[in-house]
């Protein structure tokens, strides 16, 4: 069964590389029309052929059927929402997820240096303070281009009730410190920016580092090569009342 299923599993794909360093873009292009062809003839596993796999090829697999990632927008004027789920571990996890949509670029960027310090807190607050568990972050990321905020922790006492009223209780804690100023006062974001922009001076070590960083380019920024430069000049005129601004809105 196994056997048949290693061939089955490629019978339609989806095939995307990206390659760079020192190549042309004819050996390039030669390269992917090798790997196509391989894929396209009877597959060469080295295991023994089985009728099935006799004839067996890779075909492209239908647009239609492709994975593409999604987020589902919940009404503003209903919820909390929230899903269950249950598994073997004898402990218990609360995520929550703070949907901040499309966020203009200078707010975009004033999210996550927000959280540079309010990641820090929460880690103090939920983990060393309260002790709730050993695993505790918050953090900003991106889901189909909306910038999202999440907060995890792991208990093996506290119930996801529990965990969903010491975020909230956490949350209104920061947004009181950020309007009054006792929490990121400007000494200590500035010392986040300059901390973040001191990376736009470090040169990338590698080979497959700098693919890493081209190909987010390509995939997340449609291909726009100064968004790094854009980046760094946002940092820079980055202020604290549009953090505030921020916080207040998405939080």
């Amino acid at each position: 069964e196994m056997q048949t299923f290693s061939y089955a599993v490629l019978q339609n794909i989806r095939l995307e590389g990206f390659i760079y360093g020192m190549i042309t873009e004819a050996n390039a292009k030669a390269l992917y029309n090798k790997v196509e062809h391989k894929l396209r003839q009877n597959p060469d596993t080295g295991i023994a052929a089985t009728p099935k796999a006799a004839n067996a090829s890779t075909a492209p697999l239908k647009e239609s059927d492709e994975f593409v990632s999604k987020f589902l927008v919940l009404p503003k004027d209903k919820g909390p929402w929230y899903l269950q789920a249950s598994g073997s571990a004898g402990s218990n996890a609360t995520v929550l997820l703070i949907d901040g949509g499309h966020l203009s670029c200078e707010e975009a960027i004033a999210l996550p240096v927000l959280f540079k310090e309010v990641g820090t807190l929460f880690f103090k607050e939920l983990r060393t303070k309260q002790q709730t568990g050993y695993i505790a972050s918050a953090s900003t990321t991106t889901v189909a281009r909306r910038s999202v905020v999440q907060m995890v922790v792991e208990s093996s006492w506290a119930g996801s009730g529990d965990l969903l009223k010491r975020f909230e209780a956490f949350i209104t804690m920061v947004l009181k410190g950020l309007n009054d100023g006792t929490i990121l006062p400007k000494a200590q974001l500035d010392k986040i920016l300059i901390s973040m922009l001191s990376s736009f001076n470090t040169p990338i070590q590698t080979i497959g580092g700098m693919a890493g960083v081209m190909d987010a380019i390509i995939k997340e920024f449609d291909g726009d090569f100064d968004v790094e430069k854009k980046k760094e000049v946002l940092l820079k005129t980055l202020t604290r009342e549009m953090i505030v601004k921020v916080a207040n809105k998405v939080l």
